[in-house]
């Protein structure tokens, strides 16, 4: 493909889908100040879940997993029936800004993909049904509270039109777990290796843009195989090396930082500690509508491995 074709498929939006969302902005207002970890969402996950499983099981002891015949599984965890080894999770995303400190609230938003209203409004009634037995360690009561916010067409619908004239900001909001060929990316640039792909040396900036776009693909191809619905893609963005020569051909990253975070959170399901480490840090950058798509999508979606537990988190804002 030439440049003149990598240039003009990128000028315009790579994908739709007629995959619907569901959004709901709320806040937790809590009767006295909790201390909220620097992954709020990390512990918002587990209450969503925690929420779900004691829903169906109420009397299940700590650490030991529903039966396969669960309703949970299919919920909140596809794939896993039984405890098996399965999918990253269904169309459930939780965002909410980093926190650490004492709190009285804590603002996030709700969406679910590719799901029924009735579906959406099960995991709201799940949380409002956990007020009184609290978030955090040790649980605080809350009150679940709406809160305006504006629902705007999702980045794979037709309408959808990219924001950014110039400059932007990326950034890995919770910590951005991706692989390539079985190893953690965040290990590799950890350990200082050099960053591979096709057979030569990749700037940091694009290897994690790459497999960023690639985990963006894989994430939305799931849900919308999970939904019944085909996802429209220009044939360039299915083709990795294409894919490769655009983002080093037509994106300009201006400012970047990248560090690397090993953490664990312990699973209240399971009661055992999960690690949640992975990749933190900020690109500035100027890049064509379809490449402002794909990372519109991530931030809607979470990508990478870990996203059930609060990982791959990412935002996207105009400089």
């Amino acid at each position: 493909m030439s440049v003149v074709d990598l240039r003009d498929a990128a000028a315009q939006p790579a994908f739709t889908c007629p995959l619907p969302l569901c959004a709901s902005h709320l806040e937790l207002q809590f009767r006295a100040p909790v201390p909220l970890a620097e992954y709020p969402l990390v512990t918002l996950s587990g209450l969503l879940g925690y929420a779900v499983l004691r829903h169906f099981h109420p009397k299940l002891p700590p650490g030991v997993n529903p039966p396969a015949d669960s309703p949970y599984w299919p919920i909140l965890r596809p794939g896993e029936g039984g405890g098996g080894r399965g999918s990253e999770g269904p169309g459930v995303v939780l965002t909410c800004r980093p926190g650490a400190g004492a709190a009285l609230a804590l603002r996030f938003s709700l969406r679910t993909v590719g799901e029924h209203v009735a579906y959406h409004e099960f995991l709201l009634e799940r949380l409002e049904d956990f007020e009184e037995k609290g978030f955090g360690t040790p649980p605080t009561p809350y009150v679940l509270a709406p809160v305006h916010g504006a629902n705007e067409p999702p980045p794979w619908a037709p309408e959808w039109q990219p924001d950014f004239a110039g400059a932007f900001l990326l950034r890995l909001v919770t910590p951005l777990h991706l692989t390539q060929d079985k190893q953690d990316v965040h290990g590799l640039m950890q350990r200082g290796e050099p960053l591979m792909l096709f057979g030569r040396q990749i700037p940091g900036e694009i290897f994690v843009l790459y497999h960023l776009l690639r985990s963006t693909r894989s994430r939305l191809d799931g849900l919308a195989q999970r939904a019944g619905v085909p996802v429209e893609m220009d044939s360039l963005f299915r083709d990795n090396t294409a894919l490769l020569r655009l983002l080093e051909r037509e994106v300009f990253v201006l400012r970047s930082s990248f560090e690397i975070y090993d953490g664990y959170r312990r699973s209240s399901r399971t009661n055992s500690e999960v690690s949640i480490g992975g990749l933190l840090g900020f690109m500035e950058m100027e890049a064509p509508p379809a490449i402002q798509q794909f990372l519109h999508a991530a931030a809607l979606l979470g990508v990478g491995k870990k996203v059930a537990h609060g990982n791959g988190r990412v935002d996207v804002t105009q400089l």
